[in-house]
């Protein structure tokens, strides 16, 4: 087999068409967005699974290959501990708010905020929030960027480059219906791509019991100098924060049929959280004894690089890629909304037509994206992905999500005090932690003691007026009454191939594709991986159609009695 740059021609020709899938749901399901509410929140039919998987692929992306991989290469099995920490402070939070998203029936995430602050603080929070998630998009375009060059052995630069003008493209796509279903495909693809390695790894370092007795002296501990106990209380205390009151959580919540699929979505999104702890933490921690002397960011593709046989490179390749194309296709749909709504809408023309916006927020995707990917470029001088991600976190998160969070559960806190929470709290971090050089968990200690203080205590400053408690009050109206039906669905989405057709039939694709890949490979070591996939990509999409034939037979049926009685 004739080889470019250490992969098979099998490895590209898979990616071109992988891709190429990929594209195409982002068209197909393009084609069915009439509204900006289509665009935003699906029509209110996402599929519980579908927003629950969505959820934490938009969390995670390729991030967890790069920057979470280096940190469990460099100190084990802290890193376990801190993601268990993660995990129950993200179930806690979305299990404490998931229903009351689906209540407060939002179009967007910034809706909230006029709904239960005020029109400036709507305005002033979004503009904050475009910078954060230009920040946590570059990092994620970096990650891919990394694991792109090492997989198919170009220069950094231009895989950025190259990967960042592939997810602007996908992104205008189609809208949240696009990313939530595609991100289904990508979670199994990656899961199983794992699952296929660990095994191999185990075998490698001599079984759990070899990995431990030859691990390095630190690595088994529950804490070291850098994940200590401090780390893992602030690590499950934003956690909370973060997944109960960031804006594409928010928006997966709001875009199920009921608040029941809203819970459900949160218990599915939670159990993933825990589930990267055994997927993604350990293979890179088992890597150290492999390999002792590699740039710890290319841990675990390293691994995929040494076990996976021809083909299966390739789908690794695309299928990091398209996940890392959904996750920042959500926020390039968030950010559209905010250029669409809060800036074209309210300071340019208030009385736009649905076309004039889809246009703009497309046109906003394009800028958003080219920025990203330039900052991209400047990660990997500043401490890597992991230093990026923590330090962007613990610096905005609180003060951008918090006023969420808390707003939905607490009635007091007066239209003002979210701008107040935002300015105090990231100066007061900033302060620590350039000022006084404090380590991460100091410096978010102090981010979320400011701000929980200043959202709670602005009550007793100064109150809300009687108006604006009045339109408070009639927010929480609607938050107390729960939705058991699917009565403000948006029928107009509907057309077309359901959530799980479509899933099924494209796992069905991805099957026969590796039928023909182990055709093409089956001379080379393990090359019977191919079947393996071929066999559980077949039936996992072949369980798709069936409970999706079931589903819409039950849906017919009750139809069928509504229209008799």
């Amino acid at each position: 087999m004739e080889k470019l740059n250490d992969i098979d021609l099998v490895d590209y020709g898979v990616i071109f068409l992988y891709l190429s899938l990929m594209v195409y749901a982002g068209y197909f399901f393009s084609r069915k967005i009439k509204n900006m509410d289509q665009f935003f929140s699906a029509g209110k039919q996402l599929s519980w699974w579908v927003s629950g998987l969505s959820v934490f692929m938009g969390t995670y992306s390729a991030y967890m290959f790069v920057g979470l991989a280096s940190a469990a290469y460099e100190h084990g099995f802290p890193v376990v501990v801190f993601y268990f920490f993660n995990g129950l402070g993200g179930a806690i939070g979305m299990l404490l708010v998931a229903h009351l998203w689906r209540r407060a029936r939002l179009t967007s995430p910034t809706e909230f905020l006029r709904k239960r602050y005020r029109e400036n603080v709507r305005q002033f929070l979004a503009w904050v929030g475009i910078p954060y998630y230009l920040f946590d998009d570059a990092i994620k375009i970096y990650a891919i960027g990394k694991i792109v060059a090492l997989a198919l052995d170009v220069p950094l630069v231009p895989s950025i480059l190259v990967c960042g003008t592939v997810m602007i493209s996908y992104s205008m796509l189609g809208g949240l219906i696009a990313v939530a279903v595609t991100d289904v495909v990508q979670f199994i693809i990656l899961a199983l791509a794992v699952l296929i390695i660990i095994p191999f790894t185990l075998q490698e370092v001599g079984g759990w019991s070899g990995f431990v007795l030859n691990a390095p002296g630190h690595f088994m501990a529950w804490t070291d100098e850098k994940f200590n106990w401090h780390w893992m209380i602030m690590a499950m205390l934003l956690s909370i924060v973060f997944w109960g009151g960031t804006w594409q959580n928010i928006q997966r919540f709001g875009a199920v049929s009921d608040e029941s699929a809203a819970r459900k979505t949160a218990i599915l999104a939670a159990v993933g959280s825990f589930a990267t702890i055994f997927l993604f933490v350990l293979p890179p921690m088992m890597a150290r004894n492999i390999f002792s002397d590699i740039d710890p960011e290319y841990s675990f593709i390293t691994l995929f690089l040494k076990f996976l046989p021809s083909g299966m490179i390739g789908l690794v390749v695309c299928a990091l890629l398209a996940a890392t194309i959904s996750s920042i296709g959500a926020h390039f749909n968030l950010v559209s909304g905010i250029v669409a709504y809060d800036i074209y809408k309210e300071k340019i023309n208030k009385n736009p037509s649905e076309k004039q916006l889809l246009i703009v927020g497309r046109i906003g995707t394009i800028i958003f994206g080219i920025l990203a990917v330039l900052l991209s470029l400047s990660v990997g001088a500043t401490g890597g992905a992991f230093e990026w991600m923590m330090t962007v976190f613990g610096l905005v998160v609180v003060p951008l999500t918090l006023p969420f969070l808390v707003g939905i559960l607490y009635k007091k806190s007066p239209w003002w005090s979210p701008a107040f929470t935002m300015v105090i709290g990231v100066i007061a971090s900033a302060i620590a932690k350039f000022g006084f050089d404090a380590s991460w968990p100091v410096f978010t200690t102090v981010n979320l003691g400011v701000c929980l203080v200043t959202m709670f205590s602005a009550s007793y400053i100064r109150p809300n007026s009687k108006a604006d408690q009045q339109e408070v009050e009639d927010l929480f109206r609607n938050l107390n009454t729960p939705i058991h039906n699917k009565s403000d669905q948006d029928e107009n989405v509907a057309a077309g191939p359901s959530n799980g057709r479509f899933i099924g039939l494209a796992l069905l694709i991805v099957g026969a594709v590796f039928i023909v890949v182990y055709i093409l490979t089956y001379t080379q070591l393990r090359s019977y991986l191919s079947l393996v996939v071929s066999a559980c990509m077949i039936t996992l999409g072949i369980l798709f159609l069936w409970f999706d034939k079931k589903k819409q037979e039950t849906i017919d049926e009750n139809s069928v009695r509504v229209k008799k009685a």
